[in-house]
């Protein structure tokens, strides 16, 4: 399960991280957690989740990130 467990599971993991100004963001990826099953799940690239991620990304404004995952993802 991996990266779509992370979001649910490993956020006490990012605590630290926020005390020094980090923001953490969770993502559900399409077809995972919250988010709506797509049209044709089995047509997805992972391009679509990395155009997800910048759309998202755009959305909030944020410009620079620092990708962070935690041993055992």
């Amino acid at each position: 399960m991996g990266f779509q467990k992370y979001g649910t599971h490993g956020g006490i993991k990012c605590l630290p991280w926020q005390t020094k100004g980090y923001r953490a963001i969770a993502i559900d990826f399409r077809g995972y957690g919250l988010s709506e099953q797509p049209a044709e799940p089995e047509k997805g690239t992972f391009k679509d989740l990395a155009d997800d991620v910048v759309a998202l990304l755009d959305s909030l404004g944020i410009n620079k990130v620092d990708p962070f995952f935690p041993p055992g993802t």
